[in-house]
This record gives C-alpha cells, structure tokens and sequence, in this order.
C-alpha cells in the first residue's frame, strides 16, 4: 500500500493482523524502509466495519478479489502531486 503524508510518501507492506490484549495490531514488514504498528481499538472497529459495509465500498472490497493489482499511486489527479513540495514553485 502507499501512505501520502506530509513528511514523506512511502511503500508500506503489511505483514501481521494479530489480536493482542483485545486490540487489533497491524504491523509492517521487517523490509520497509520504516517500521509502523498500527493499534486497532473496538471504536475504531466499529467505524471501519460501518464504512466497509457501504454499498459503493462493499462493491469495490468484492471487485479487489478479481482485479490486477495497481500502483496505489493514481489517486489525485495533477501534476503537482507529484512534487515534492506541497509549494509548486
């Protein structure tokens, strides 16, 4: 998956989906360039399971399982999303 931030754009693969102390944990794979743990709480549980079962978004989940995997990178539109710099000097 690629995360967009601020501070920097980068190819994060996920490794482990495991239940600890009752929490959802997500971590990374040991070969990206930063390591990340994700803690999943119920609240947010909760929200994600609401938004995955929206119609729109429920049809795009079942259309992942047949469709080519693609750079994660075509969203947005510009070419100043590419730039470095949230400024386009």
């Amino acid at each position: 998956m690629h995360v967009s931030t601020p501070v920097a754009d980068m190819e994060i693969n996920l490794d482990r989906l495991v239940v600890e102390n009752g929490m959802l944990v997500v971590t990374n794979s040991r070969n990206d360039a930063m390591s990340a743990r994700a803690v999943i709480g119920p609240g947010d549980v909760r929200r994600l399971v609401g938004a995955l079962l929206r119609p729109r978004i429920a049809w795009h989940l079942l259309t992942c399982l047949v469709r080519p995997e693609r750079d994660g990178r075509g969203v947005g539109g510009g070419p100043d999303d590419d730039h470095p710099s949230p400024v386009s000097w």
